[in-house]
């Protein structure tokens, strides 16, 4: 046994050996140590690091390591040094321990483990959408899918895609709670996003960590695309360089530091939106504890098909509150140029006006601006009549006009 025997031979026969000072480790001996128990009081055969000099005071064998031999170049200290280091943090091998660590899993392959999975509906996936607020069919449309043994464990499946649309990662979501962890990814995430449909082509996108956040806030009418985490790829930047973007990124301190990142590398804050949650963590937490119709409700202003009045009734909120680049940004997305020049002007030049009014009379003092910027048009009303009553005044201006530009097309 001594004639052979090398460092490596030692530290796989006795993995969980200590040094014993500095210029001595202490190891149970591979001759006599079988069957004894692993603790420092077996462990005989003492070791001098430095000269590679070994015996064991229980059987007497002694010699001196294959890695000191005169006929090999010899190691400096330096370097039997990095050694050292780099075996203390490698993985023991664990065979025949009793206690080693277990075998970590090796890596998926995205490509396999979504060839693997299974359509969503009628699943234990399915289930546990449901119970996050999230519908099969609408989970379903945005590519979500359910997975038996995704390492080992059950799960729902968010596909993870490059700018151009193919597969880098799938992100896992484990439905056998309370085990950890809760998620998992195979393949490279920091090559992609999950996204909900055409949300990359979208005229307004946000930005979540998570794929139940992503899918919380489609649910609303919002295009949405998870980074899953708090880093994105890099190509992101360019993909959404003239694209007004929401910052929907957690309520912690990570998400309002990935918020402030994004904003600082995507667009600038003319063009962006903290859509921090309110009410939970993140727009997941939030969904489940308000319920669809109510977060609808609250981010009716963001929503695709949202109308003007929801928009104006929004922005001078933020006035209110302060927040006036917000306004500003809220007033862009108005799609009727007349009336989110007029109203972003407007916005500008009475703020405090605006900002200690009724929200119903802010709103009537802003459109009678929209009903003259009109009146410079001849194929427009130079008046527009609206009634007390009215819930939503701009929108019967909005109405009013759409109807007089129809007419001029049908004539």
């Amino acid at each position: 046994m001594s004639e052979h025997l090398a460092l490596a031979d030692l530290e796989r026969y006795d993995p969980h050996a200590r040094d014993g000072g500095a210029t001595e480790r202490r190891f149970l001996c591979p001759r006599c140590g079988d069957g004894k128990p692993r603790d420092r009081a077996h462990r005989s055969l003492a070791l001098n690091t430095r000269s590679g000099a070994f015996v064991c005071h229980r059987c007497g064998d002694k010699g001196l390591l294959k890695d000191f031999w005169t006929d090999e170049p010899k190691q400096t200290l330096r370097e039997r040094r990095s050694a050292a280091v780099a075996r203390a943090f490698a993985l023991p091998d664990a065979r025949g321990c009793r206690g080693a660590p277990e075998k970590r899993e090796a890596a998926l392959d995205p490509g396999a483990a979504w060839a693997a999975s299974l359509p969503l509906d009628g699943t234990p996936g399915a289930v546990y959408m449901a119970r996050r607020g999230i519908p099969a069919d609408v989970a379903t449309e945005a590519g979500v899918r359910y997975a038996q043994g995704f390492y080992n464990r059950p799960a729902v499946l968010f596909p993870m895609s490059d700018k151009g649309g193919a597969l880098v990662a799938v992100n896992g979501r484990f439905v056998d709670a309370p085990r950890t962890p809760k998620t998992q990814t195979a393949g490279a995430k920091s090559l992609g996003l999950f996204t909900t449909p055409g949300a990359l082509s979208a005229p307004l996108v946000a930005i979540c960590e998570g794929a139940f956040d992503a899918l919380s806030l489609w649910l609303c009418g919002i295009a949405s695309v998870a980074i899953v985490g708090t880093s994105w790829p890099e190509w992101l930047p360019q993909a959404l360089a003239f694209t007004p973007a929401l910052l929907a990124t957690d309520a912690d301190a990570s998400g309002d530091t990935a918020a402030a990142k994004l904003q600082a590398s995507i667009c600038s804050a003319a063009r962006a939106f903290r859509l921090r949650p309110r009410g939970g963590k993140d727009w997941s937490e939030v969904l489940e504890r308000m319920g669809a119709t109510a977060l609808r409700a609250r981010l009716a202003a963001f929503a695709e098909t949202a109308d003007t009045g929801d928009r104006l009734t929004l922005a001078l909120e933020l006035i209110r509150a302060g927040r006036d680049e917000a306004a500003q940004f809220v007033v862009s997305l108005i799609d009727d140029v007349y009336m989110r020049e007029t109203i972003r002007e407007r916005l500008r030049r009475d703020r405090d006006m605006l900002a200690s009014c009724d929200t119903s009379d802010a709103c009537r003092a802003i459109m009678s601006g929209v009903s003259r910027y009109h009146a410079f048009d001849d194929e427009l009303p130079d008046e527009i009549i609206i009634p007390a009553s009215c819930p939503n005044t701009v929108e019967a201006i909005a109405r009013c006009i759409d109807g007089q530009r129809r007419k001029r097309g049908a004539a």
